[in-house]
């Protein structure tokens, strides 16, 4: 599982000096101008259905940080393809710590 990378394209003007980080698959928000279905080349509709932990992201997270040097470099953003902060929130919780 690629869980930290670094953003390229448009995206990494958001977090050019650091990593980011999607906690989630799908996203229950169903925001119109929402632009991650066609990104991931899913229906708008089969993106909002579902929203859920990433299966063993916490656990890649904890190896990622125990693999890099405290510092610079290590800004980490949360979140390209959903809601950092779902109604499920645990898993967001427990990564910030």
């Amino acid at each position: 599982m690629r869980t930290i990378y670094k953003p390229t394209g448009a995206a990494a003007e958001y977090c050019a000096d650091g990593w980011a980080l999607n906690l989630y698959s799908g996203c229950t928000g169903g925001c119109r101008y929402c632009y991650v279905p066609g990104c991931l080349r899913r229906t708008p509709e089969e993106f909002h259905a579902t929203e859920a932990p990433r299966p063993g992201v916490l656990e890649a997270l904890h190896r990622w940080c125990c693999n890099h040097e405290p510092g610079h470099g290590r800004r980490v953003f949360l979140s390209f393809t959903s809601d950092p902060f779902p109604a499920e929130s645990e898993t967001t919780f427990r990564a910030l710590q």
